[in-house]
């Protein structure tokens, strides 16, 4: 099934879902954000994502697996790290990511 987007368009779907896009030959920036929901009792294995931060959405965390990740003070703040995609990652990133 294709799902054509328009500039400013956005798409929610299951992350296990096949999906993808050809290559931006454009000068503008195409922009990916992931959000995934999970109970508190789920603990993130920090070896595959290093810099993962939990951000409690309602109720109380009473089992304190995750770092918990701060709210930004500012409209359009940047994380204080260098980003990465898997391919600028390398191979073994990638293939650590999968087999996760």
């Amino acid at each position: 099934m294709s799902l054509v987007l328009k500039a400013g368009q956005v798409s929610f779907h299951n992350d296990k879902m096949v999906h993808g896009s050809p290559a931006n030959h454009s000068d503008r920036r195409r922009v990916g954000l992931t959000v995934r929901y999970s109970r508190t009792e789920v603990k993130c294995d920090l070896s595959v994502n290093p810099y993962f931060k939990a951000h409690l959405c309602r109720g109380t965390d009473i089992y304190h697996n995750n770092p918990v990740g701060v709210i930004p003070d500012q409209q359009f703040g940047r994380l204080d790290r260098h980003h990465l995609s898997v391919e600028e990652a390398g191979v073994s990133a990638e293939k650590k990511l999968w087999n996760s």
